[in-house]
């Protein structure tokens, strides 16, 4: 995509502050609610009337927020599906990742415009009220720490959208923010249920896969009970149980890059929904993948296939959980480039679009890496050998 723009001056700035202006007291009232309901969501998730009082209030707001369908469905859709994914233990993990993606935008979108004295003081009374609601609903101290969760993701975008950074470096931090929050989430539940100890990370995985073992073979069982043969013996489900696993670090990177990129865009939304902006500086909303990160993807899908996909070593491990990192975003690059954004939509680009469409309906993974290929070869080419501009005037 684009290249990261010019460097702002200190007037270019100055300009962009004044523009973000100072929001009226309904929008601020109605973000303070919204923020401290995301934060209390998270710690409160398992009481059926908070979950469903949760996303009622939640995705009733960002459809009159995006008055879009499609929006509403790319929340509603990935929340279902992790709420699924997890059976009966579902409803932590989707509220979770809605509050994320809300909770950090709302908390942004506040300390953005109010981080001043002593508005700043005001501030403290949302995460402190989300954490006083949950103590007196569970008596537990330490569960009440959760509702801090969205803080560190919605302080990172406030101060990387107030210097105006670019939208890649953001959503980037972003990530970084997610991962070492989440991270140091697990490590304050494992203190406090006592499992914390040196190899609590290869226990982790020892349960994860036990989990996927007993998963797949219910799923098999209940196939061959109505008749129908999967053909998975035992030693093919733990097969890929522990691929799985190893892949796991890759998983994680991913969601919590989707996190940053989904919740970075409904901060944008709200900060040019609540302060009616006419429009954003491209550097903010436009997304750009280094020609580094295309050869880095390049080069490891191409050993891990000379490794061979289903090699237990360490470096070919490795070399798949870096791949499929990069992958995201030269997904997006891809299907931008083939649906002709930012320039006309050629007749080949048309019909490599058709077939990668016919692809992913029949092997989804396939056609997910092959638009990553198609993302990656064209930063390449657009980097080393640049269109020449178009002769005007015969000059």
């Amino acid at each position: 995509m684009a290249a990261v723009p010019y460097e702002l001056t200190k007037k270019d700035l100055t300009a962009w502050r004044e523009l973000l202006g100072t929001p009226n007291r309904e929008k601020t009232v109605l973000a303070a609610a919204l923020a401290a309901l995301q934060m209390a969501a998270i710690p409160l998730s398992e009481n059926h009337t908070v979950f469903l009082l949760y996303y009622l209030l939640t995705l009733s707001f960002f459809y009159l927020l995006t008055r879009s369908l499609f929006s509403l469905c790319g929340v509603a859709i990935p929340a279902f599906f992790i709420y699924s994914a997890f059976g009966e233990h579902g409803a932590p993990f989707s509220v979770a990742f809605c509050a994320m993606l809300f909770g950090g935008a709302l908390c942004a979108y506040l300390i953005l415009h109010f981080h001043t004295k002593p508005a700043h003081l005001l501030l403290l009374l949302i995460p402190a009220a989300a954490y006083g609601v949950t103590f007196l609903m569970t008596g537990d101290p330490m569960r009440g720490l959760l509702t801090l969760i969205p803080l560190p993701l919605g302080l990172l975008f406030a101060v990387m959208l107030a210097r105006c950074e670019s939208f890649t470096d953001t959503v980037v931090s972003g990530a970084a923010a997610v991962a070492l929050t989440l991270g140091v989430a697990l490590l304050l539940t494992l203190a406090a249920t006592g499992r914390l100890s040196s190899n609590a990370l290869s226990l982790l995985a020892d349960d994860l896969r036990a989990n996927l073992v007993s998963r797949l073979t219910e799923v098999r069982d209940l196939y061959e009970k109505a008749g129908v043969s999967l053909e998975m013996t035992d030693v093919q489900i733990a097969n890929s149980a522990a691929m799985w696993v190893n892949l796991s670090p890759a998983i994680y990177l991913i969601l919590c890059s989707v996190i940053s990129f989904c919740s970075f865009r409904i901060f944008l939304r709200v900060t040019a929904g609540f302060d009616e902006l006419p429009r954003m500086p491209r550097r903010v909303i436009a997304m750009s993948v280094s020609p580094v990160a295309a050869i880095l993807f390049l080069v490891a899908f191409l050993l891990s296939l000379l490794v061979g996909r289903d090699h237990a070593s360490f470096f070919g491990v490795v070399l798949q959980n870096l791949y499929l990192v990069l992958e995201p975003p030269l997904i997006l690059v891809g299907f931008s480039a083939l649906s002709g954004r930012g320039g006309a939509r050629s007749c080949l680009s048309l019909l490599i679009l058709m077939g990668l469409v016919f692809i992913l309906c029949t092997n989804p993974g396939t056609g997910l890496t092959l638009a990553a290929f198609y993302g990656a070869l064209t930063i390449l080419l657009s980097r080393f050998f640049p269109a020449a501009p178009a002769d005007k005037g015969g000059q």
